[in-house]
């Protein structure tokens, strides 16, 4: 494989007439980090699309509200809450122009399209662009921003009418197609094209100048030869036992991340503390939530590789469990003189969340698969996902009205409960794995 290696390298250079540097520099990481920020700008435009309805419905459902353009039922409401770049900016635009529920509809379906792309393509973005040495804290910007976006949203609706609110939603939309313009292409996209002199310049751009290229670029070469010689079909993914616990794995992390509730408390956060008797208002709860998502999302790019993936996934379901149950008693014993407990435990409840149960499913959909599964492994997991998204968001409402609040948390509390029995009992611990360990593990079926 040495070898390999170095007659790929020396075919190269002398392919392309270029150069080695001629030292040894150390890979540059800022240029890495700001393509990486760039790029995540597409996901914090997630966090405004996500977020949007929290302020926006209370206003539009709120017969009273002279500053709405028009007001919605509950059952629009929710419908409006699913409909989740040029597809994410055309949303916008039509719902600064909407006339009615119908328009919003059409908006948000918008949205969800570029959503959807957005979560299947910038952590891989991210992933081929990252040198080895950052790749973990560069991953974790995707959720990262998202929560950054859902705060955003949050302070902008406190104090912004309906259309400023849209206006301010549609700005980081046009921050992002500007920006990432200037960004370069992935080496390894650039490869599979056979551009190999814009591989190694796109390289020289995230890594430095003085960058010695040569065992990357000629690595990443060796990756996409042999992932073009196995291209898998959907037979082969489910023929491979690694394969397919892999796939049972990333989708029963995304369902318990859906299930868990999650979308429900982010899109209704105002309507959950007006509803439970909050001491404070509807909107400043929100702004704490979002402030709270963030500052834990954070916090768990620096454990992710401490603690380690299971640790967090446990420690994430069975609080959330907690908190949700203690919440639904709030709510149904109608308890006075405590309306600070509502946001206790939605705060908790956001934190282990933020620290687990958020970005881990996402960063183990790109741990779980050898390359020629994980195209169509990722799009099953993305698509699960967002179906639940649908699910959750749709039903939240309507179960809420008919079993009421306190039980529809309950309810959450147990698929949480049952999320820490699947994790303990399936998930396997995949800190410091390689990508051949974590198949041998899932070839066997073991945890550590």
């Amino acid at each position: 494989m040495a070898a390999e290696t170095a007659a790929a390298a020396q075919e190269l250079m002398l392919d392309e007439n270029v150069e080695p540097p001629a030292g040894s520099a150390p890979a540059k990481t800022w240029p890495q980090y700001l393509a990486a920020l760039t790029v995540t700008l597409s996901s914090l435009s997630v966090g405004t699309v996500l977020s949007w309805t929290s302020p926006a419905l209370m206003e539009l459902q709120d017969v009273n509200a002279t500053s709405a353009p028009f007001h919605v039922t509950q059952d629009e409401g929710s419908w409006i809450g699913l409909g989740l770049a040029l597809p994410l900016a055309a949303s916008w635009v039509v719902i600064l122009a909407a006339g009615g529920a119908a328009a919003l509809y059409c908006a948000r379906l918008l949205a969800g399209l570029a959503v959807g792309g957005i979560s299947a393509v910038a952590p891989v973005y991210i992933a081929e662009i990252a040198h080895s040495s950052v790749r973990g804290t560069l991953g974790s910007f995707f959720q990262l921003m998202i929560t950054i976006g859902v705060l955003y949203t949050y302070c902008v609706g406190a104090a912004a009418p309906y259309h400023a609110l849209a206006g301010a939603c549609l700005a980081p939309v046009v921050v992002f197609c500007v920006a990432f313009f200037f960004m370069p292409e992935t080496p390894s996209h650039l490869l599979t094209k056979g551009r190999r002199r814009e591989a190694v310049r796109a390289l020289l751009r995230l890594r430095g100048a003085q960058y010695d290229y040569r065992d990357e670029i000629a690595l990443l070469q060796a990756e996409v030869d042999e992932s073009s010689r196995r291209k898998a079909s959907v037979r082969d993914v489910l023929r491979s036992p690694a394969a397919r616990r892999g796939l049972l794995l990333s989708l029963g992390l995304m369902a318990i991340q859906q299930l868990s509730g999650i979308n429900a408390v982010v899109f209704y956060t105002s309507t959950i503390f007006k509803e439970a008797g909050s001491s404070l208002s509807p909107s400043a709860a929100a702004i704490v939530v979002g402030v709270v998502m963030a500052a834990a999302t954070l916090a768990s790019s620096l454990l992710m590789d401490r603690l380690g993936r299971r640790a967090l996934l446990l420690l994430s379901t069975a609080v959330m469990a907690v908190a949700l149950a203690v919440l639904g008693l709030h709510i149904h014993l109608a308890l006075q003189g405590i309306g600070w407990l509502p946001l206790v435990c939605v705060c908790v409840y956001i934190v282990v969340f933020s620290l687990g149960m958020g970005p881990v499913p996402w960063l183990m959909m790109g741990e779980l698969f050898n390359p020629e599964a994980k195209s169509i492994a990722s799009a099953a997991s993305v698509f699960t996902n967002y179906l639940l998204v649908f699910v959750i968001t749709k039903t939240f409402e309507p179960m809420s009205s008919a079993l009421g609040t306190a039980v529809v948390y309950w309810i959450y509390a147990g698929l949480c409960a049952a999320g820490a029995v699947f994790v303990f009992f399936l998930v396997p611990e995949t800190k410091g794995k390689t990508m051949q360990q974590i198949q041998e593990m899932l070839a066997t079926g073991k945890t550590s």
